[in-house]
Parts: structure tokens; sequence; C-alpha cells
């Protein structure tokens, strides 16, 4: 079976983004919940945040962090929100030696990404990242509109054709994209690192067909494919 495209995600797959970007984006949400409204300290918010991030991963924590101080105003959470996903920063590089893979990779089957957050947010990324050549085609997926990634996954694969498990799906999250991807009958894989490493699979259709450490183990596993071709045997 060829291996026909290769889907990526973004943030914490391709970027570093929990050892780039979280912890700040975090700390401005506190800043923002509290001049919202949120009468507590932004240091014992940051504290408790990361608390509940830990404790309780699969929760809205915006709305967590409220709640466990009996505020439960909307403009609070969402400011909290707002500023999560949309942080201010200036400065973004692709994990170490992420580059010559994704240009080697392309050669041999098309690449698209799938990044979800703010868009706006997620253009600016992939902008100072310079990597829009690469990608086959881009797809921001907005969550302040309530997108979710399958029906990308799923257009993807109506324009591909194929079977569906000839699509990869390569992402951190085993509650967005690895979901998603095995709900199509796609391949998946689950890059177990970043912020989201300790949510583990909870059912079957949690569970990922690989799991590796980095982006970097992606290769070896792609070349252990019997049919991992060039790309003009897999398009259409």
């Amino acid at each position: 079976m060829p291996v026909r495209a290769l889907i990526f995600d973004l943030d914490d797959t391709l970027i570093d983004t929990h050892g780039q970007l979280v912890r700040e984006a975090h700390w401005q949400a506190c800043l923002a919940m509290h001049a919202a409204g949120l009468s507590v300290h932004p240091d014992e918010l940051m504290q408790t945040r990361q608390h509940l991030l830990v404790t309780q991963p699969r929760e809205e924590i915006n709305a967590l962090l409220a709640n466990h101080f009996g505020f439960t105003c909307q403009t609070i959470i969402k400011a909290g929100f707002d500023a999560y996903f949309n942080p201010v920063f200036s400065e973004l590089d692709l994990f170490p030696e992420t580059l010559p893979l994704l240009q080697k990779w392309a050669e041999a089957v098309p690449l698209y990404l799938v990044t979800s957050g703010y868009e706006q947010a997620q253009r600016r990324k992939v902008e100072l990242l310079g990597i829009e050549a690469l990608f086959q085609q881009i797809f921001y997926v907005d969550i302040a509109r309530l997108q979710g990634k399958r029906e990308v996954f799923a257009e993807i694969h109506q324009t591909l054709g194929g079977e569906p498990r000839e699509i990869w799906v390569i992402g951190d999250r085993i509650t967005n994209e690895i979901v998603a991807g095995n709900a199509l009958g796609m391949t998946t894989v689950w890059i177990c690192q970043g912020e989201c490493a300790h949510i583990l699979p909870q059912s079957e259709q949690e569970q990922p067909h690989f799991t590796v450490k980095q982006i970097h183990d992606l290769d070896g596993l792609l070349q252990s494919q019997p049919v991992w071709k060039k790309r003009a045997s897999v398009l259409p």
C-alpha cells in the first residue's frame, strides 16, 4: 500500500510550541483574565493553571480556571481563551533539522499542513517559519468558529482519491488529529511530545497506528514502508 500523502499538524509537531510559546501564552491568558475581572493575583492564577493542566488535561483550561475560583463570567473566560490562542510573539523556529526532512518528503509525496487555533495567529507562525512553499495546501482550522480537522482531512482524501489508509496523519494530540484521522480510516502517527504528551489514548478510536518521540523518527518509519514511492508514482 503506497504512502499517498502526509498531513501534518503544526504546533508541537513541526515546531516546539511548548518550549517556545506555551508558557508565555498561558501567562498572557492569566493577565488577560485578571484584567477582565478575575480578582486573583496573576501569579496564583498561573500556578493554579499549571496544576489544572496536569490534573484535568482534557478540559477547557480557561473555563476550568475561572470556575476553580468561583467565577463563571463568560467575558473572563473568553479573555483567557483569546489571549492564549492569539499570543504576542515575534520569533519562531522549526524543530532542529526539520526543514531538510520536509524538503525531502515533499519530493516524494504531497505534503499538507492542517493547523488549528486562531487563524491570524497560525498564519503568523507559518509566515515566520517560511514553509508555505513546501506544502501542497495549508488549511487553517479556526477554533473561534468551532471548526474541526476531520472535515479538512476528508476534503484532502476526496481530492487525492485512493484508499484512506494511504494518507498519513501526523500530530501530537490524541484527542484532535489522531481521532480525526482514525475516524476516516487514515494511518495515524502520534508524536508523543509537547504539552499534550501526557494525554494518553483511552479508547480504540484514540489509539494511533504508530507512536514516535519526535518528527525525525518519522523518516525511519516511512523508509520502513515497502512502498514508499516517489511523487510521480503516487499522484492520481
